[in-house]
């Protein structure tokens, strides 16, 4: 049976080395099992905050929409203003310039009769002096004849 001794010791320490590997391979199942749930824990995190990141992005996205809503809308409101106060203002500027023409044309058309009335005077009375200053000539002609012919 001495034989055996090593056998059996060797056995022995072989069981016991199963025990301790059985139980090593428990304590790792079991550090494995807490590690799964860490993992379930982290994951069911990581999942609330893609439910986060995703309502933070999609209420961001609607206020921006309405933002950028708010914004066109205001800025068609000003462009609408600022085309009709133009069109207020060419209108404005142009009815002016209706108005001053006329009034330059009257003043245009005044001066020019003014002128051509002074003009006419002046050519009448240039005709009536240059009438009268042909017959005094014509009358001294007369006269220097008829004293010539005597």
């Amino acid at each position: 049976m001495q034989q055996n001794e090593p056998v059996v010791e060797s056995l022995k320490q072989l069981t016991e080395t199963v025990i301790g590997l059985t139980q090593q391979i428990g304590n790792v199942s079991e550090q494995i099992k807490c590690v799964d749930e860490k993992i379930g824990w982290i994951d069911k995190k990581i999942e609330r905050i893609d439910k986060k990141i995703d309502t933070v992005e999609k209420t961001l996205t609607e206020r921006v929409d309405a933002v950028e809503k708010s914004l066109n809308e205001r800025i068609d409101a000003v462009e609408k203003s600022l085309n009709e106060r133009i069109d207020a203002v060419e209108k404005s500027l142009s009815d002016r310039i209706d108005t001053v023409e006329r009034s330059l044309n009257e003043r245009i058309d005044t001066v020019q009769k003014s002128l051509s009335d002074r003009i006419d005077t002046v050519e009448r009375s240039l005709n009536e002096r240059i009438d009268a200053v042909e017959k005094s000539l014509n009358e001294r002609i007369d006269a220097v004849e008829k004293s010539l012919s005597d």
